[in-house]
């Protein structure tokens, strides 16, 4: 068995993955909203991620997206409102995807499986059978990828190193994500909005005085040209910490059909040319794209 660490939980806090899915109108100067709802037929969407490979486009997201009924398309290939179900790929209990190179991806489930796709998508390890995953980010090489549990425990593959918290790590509720900081560090966050970093990462501090009572933490994003990130809750807030710009076009996602809360995750298109840098998705079938300072 592999030798981790993990964070100790202070109160046991039960979260729940909850269902995603896709929004339109047209795009303002800083943010994007589409209205395409990938996941409509296959129960929801549980996880997005920006195909890294494609030229980024302002019509609608290209993303390959896992739905509530364990399938996984790519959506957008052939325009606004198409999906393609990626296939050779059984139904499974998937609760996030990235994206690799060469028009590749991971996807990983509850349990700790990793399922490739793509040619360039190299296997390298999972930890199944693990319950409580909640995460999987790609390297900047593309030639690893680490996964996440709900403990905070952070495995490496390929060039991928583990990461760990210090010993003495103690958190309020269990971790909901992960993003990495483009440098072989990252930081994971509490659904109580408590952020740990990992691996070297700035200790930018916690959001949790600024995550309302009535909120949780659904997402974190890293800003590759600040070294902070974005926090994400359920109600739609974008917090910036670390040097990130804040975010003053949330309403414009919430205006639009299918853009109101509850949000359910968050993830980052580290395209050079990327149409939209922080991507934000709602239970209600909304994706929207911001572009935070522009």
């Amino acid at each position: 068995m592999r030798a981790s660490r993990h964070i100790t939980p202070f109160v046991s806090v039960a979260v729940t993955t909850a269902a995603l899915c896709a929004l339109t109108s047209p795009p303002a100067t800083a943010s994007l909203a589409w209205a395409d709802d990938p996941c409509e037929s296959n129960g929801g969407q549980v996880a997005v991620a920006p195909d890294m490979s494609a030229a980024p486009s302002v019509e609608h997201p290209l993303a390959y997206v896992a739905c509530a009924d364990g399938a996984l398309l790519y959506h957008g290939a052939s325009g606004r409102g198409t999906n393609e179900r990626i296939p050779d790929v059984e139904a499974d209990i998937f609760v996030d995807v990235v994206s690799a190179p060469g028009h590749s991806m991971y996807a990983v489930t509850s349990y700790g499986r990793i399922t490739t796709v793509g040619a360039e998508a190299e296997f390298y390890g999972d930890i199944y059978p693990t319950a409580g995953v909640v995460a999987v980010e790609v390297t900047e090489s593309g030639e690893g990828y680490w996964i996440v549990t709900r403990n905070g425990e952070v495995f490496g593959f390929g060039d991928a190193a583990d990461m760990g918290p210090a010993e003495d790590t103690v958190v309020d509720a269990p971790i909901v994500a992960f993003t990495a900081d483009g440098s072989g560090g990252g930081w994971v966050v509490t659904a109580a909005g408590q952020v740990v970093p990992l691996n070297g990462a700035a200790d930018h501090g916690s959001v949790r005085s600024r995550v309302a009572p009535d909120d949780r933490v659904v997402g974190i994003v890293s800003d590759r040209q600040t070294g902070g990130y974005w926090v994400v809750t359920r109600a739609g807030r974008i917090i910036e910490a670390g040097g990130a710009p804040a975010e003053t076009e949330q309403a414009t996602c919430q205006d639009n059909p299918g853009g109101q809360p509850p949000f359910s995750g968050a993830v980052g298109d580290y395209h050079p040319d990327a149409s939209a840098r922080l991507w934000i998705y709602s239970v209600n079938g909304g994706i929207c794209g911001f572009n935070p300072g522009a």
